[in-house]
């Protein structure tokens, strides 16, 4: 009796497992996608093979005005606008007597375009008790919607 409940068991499951073999079907289909990405880079010449690693404004005079050129890479995969500022003034009252302004006019840059960019150094004459400074130059592309 044990024997035909274990043969009737095993037979069950023989023909589930013919039948499930039976009814098997697969499909690949392949696929891809791109990941949005965006980068910048700074660089001294429009050929983009020097990169700038810091900017040195030199010795300056009250009243005083100087400009560097630079190049700005959009890479990645998405249009962008940039936002350029000045921040981590040191010491941070240079901030009321310095300031840095761009001839950036807020057009899209799309990816792997150079634009070249002028940024402009103002020292005021009425500058008082500072006489080295540094603060960062902060370049931020954000996504052109």
């Amino acid at each position: 009796m044990l024997e035909k409940k274990i043969i009737a068991i095993v037979g069950t499951a023989l023909i589930v497992a013919i039948v499930l073999a039976a009814l098997h079907a697969q499909v690949r289909l392949p696929s891809q996608a791109r990941i949005k990405s965006l980068g910048l880079e700074i660089y001294w010449d429009e050929d983009c093979t020097e990169k700038v690693e810091s900017i040195n404004w030199g010795l300056l005079e009250p009243g005083e005005s100087v400009s560097r050129t630079v190049y700005v890479k959009l890479t990645g995969n998405v249009p962008a606008v940039l936002n350029i500022y000045a921040e981590n003034w040191t010491p941070p009252e240079a901030e009321d007597y310095i300031s840095l302004s761009h001839n950036y006019t807020g057009s899209a840059l799309v990816p792997e375009e150079v634009k070249g960019l002028t940024l402009t150094l103002n020292i005021s004459k009425n500058i008082v008790g500072i006489e080295a400074f540094s603060f960062d130059i902060v370049f931020e592309a954000i996504e052109y919607a």
